[in-house]
């Protein structure tokens, strides 16, 4: 559809690039939206990533896209259990600190 007028013509191209975009996303809208919950502790970051992880492997992507987005995702969860180890040890130790501060006292 030819214009005239340039900025009519961009405009249109505009409009329709847009509606281009808005169609492409119609496919990629998540099917089950979940409210967010509160990530406190490395357990339950634990469960958000295995739950994207499992999502991830479901999904209908490029082999070489999946592969990479599930190994970032692996990577990142194998510093959360270390975190999340690190947070048990520390507990312990904090216990056991105190245990010999009340014994003293």
């Amino acid at each position: 559809m030819p214009y005239k007028d340039p900025e009519k013509r961009r405009e249109y191209d505009r409009e329709r690039r847009r509606k281009a975009r808005a169609k492409e996303r119609e496919g990629k809208t998540p099917k089950n939206v979940v409210l967010p919950r509160p990530v406190r502790t490395a357990a339950d970051l634990l469960e958000v990533l295995s739950e994207q992880i499992g999502a991830l492997r479901q999904e209908n992507l490029d082999t070489v896209v999946r592969a990479r987005a599930i190994a970032y995702l692996a990577n990142v969860t194998v510093r959360v259990i270390e975190v999340g180890d690190l947070e048990e040890r520390l507990a312990a130790l904090e216990e056991h600190v105190q245990a010999e501060i009340d014994e003293e006292v």
